[in-house]
C-alpha cells in the first residue's frame, strides 16, 4: 500500500518539447516594410493553428505582386499535396519534409496611425494552418517555444534580385499562466492578457533567415513542488522496500 502511495504522489511532468510546426514566413514585396505582427493561436476544430499577420508601412501602397510564405511541415492540410483554400500554391520546400505555402497579400491597406507613425498603414492576412503542431507547448512545470525565423525581402525590379531588409517582428503566442514561468534559455517574452510576445527582428540575410530561435522555461514554485513529491515518494518508496524486507525475513524465519 505504501508503494502505490509512492507511485500516486510522484510527480508525472516532464519537459516539453516542439514538433511539427511552422519553420518560417518569408515577406515578399516591393513596397518597404517599417515592420511585422504574426499572432499564433490555436486551433482544436482545424487540429492546427491560425495565423494573423499584420504588415506594416509608411505609404500605404499596395506592394506590387507582394507574397507571404509559410514554410510548414509536408503535412499540413491533410497531407503533402493538401494546400490552404486561399493559397496561391504549395510547393516542396528546400528542407526535405517540409514544404512552401505562397499566399497574396489583401489589396486595401488601412490607415490606423497618424501621419508621424512610421507605421501609419497596415494590411491584414489570416491563416488556418490545419494539421500542424504550435509553435508553443506547455505543461504545469515546462515551456518552450521554437520561433520561426522571418524574412522581409524587397524585390529590385531593374536588378532581378531580392534585398533582405530587417524590422522589427512581434511574434505573439497564446500561453496560460506564462507570468508563472522563469525563462531559462533564448529570448524572455512580455506576457499580455494570455498572449507570449517574442520581439525580435527580421533575417538580414539567408544565413539566419533559416535557423529558428528556442526559448525554454520553467515554473519554478512547480519545480519546487515536484521537488518535495520526489523526495516523499523516495521516503514512502524506502518504508515500503524495509516493509517488504522486514516480511521476508519473518517469512524464512518461520520455515
Amino acid at each position: 500500500m505504501t508503494g502505490i502511495s509512492a507511485y500516486l504522489v510522484y510527480p508525472k511532468s516532464t519537459s516539453v518539447t516542439v514538433q511539427g510546426a511552422l519553420q518560417g514566413i518569408e515577406v515578399v514585396g516591393t513596397t518597404p516594410l517599417t515592420a511585422v505582427d504574426v499572432e499564433e493561436v490555436p486551433n482544436s476544430s482545424a487540429n492546427g493553428i491560425t495565423l494573423a499577420v499584420s504588415l506594416r508601412n509608411e505609404s500605404g501602397k499596395t506592394p506590387e505582386d507582394g507574397r507571404l510564405v509559410l514554410v510548414v511541415p509536408s503535412g499540413a492540410w491533410g497531407s503533402a499535396d493538401g494546400c490552404a483554400p486561399n493559397a496561391l500554391v504549395c510547393t516542396p520546400d528546400n528542407q526535405p519534409g517540409f514544404k512552401d505555402a505562397a499566399f497574396t497579400f489583401p489589396g486595401q491597406w488601412v490607415d490606423a496611425g497618424s501621419a508621424q507613425s512610421i507605421a501609419r498603414y497596415e494590411v491584414h492576412l489570416t491563416i488556418i494552418v490545419s494539421d500542424i503542431s504550435p509553435n508553443l507547448v506547455q505543461n504545469a512545470e515546462y515551456i518552450a517555444t521554437l520561433l520561426p525565423p522571418i524574412s522581409v525581402t524587397e524585390e529590385q525590379v531593374q536588378q532581378h534580385s531580392l534585398q533582405y531588409t530587417a524590422v522589427p517582428v512581434n511574434y505573439s503566442e497564446r500561453v496560460q499562466g506564462g507570468e508563472n514561468y522563469t525563462w531559462k534559455e533564448g529570448r524572455v517574452p512580455v506576457v499580455v492578457n494570455g498572449s507570449a510576445h517574442f520581439v525580435y527582428s527580421s533575417a538580414g540575410d539567408l544565413q539566419s533567415a533559416v535557423p529558428q530561435t528556442l526559448n525554454t522555461g520553467i515554473d519554478l514554485s512547480i519545480q519546487d513542488k515536484n521537488t518535495n513529491l520526489v523526495f516523499i515518494a523516495g521516503t514512502l518508496l524506502g518504508i515500503a522496500g524495509g516493509a517488504l524486507v522486514g516480511a521476508i525475513t519473518e517469512s524464512l524465519r518461520a520455515r
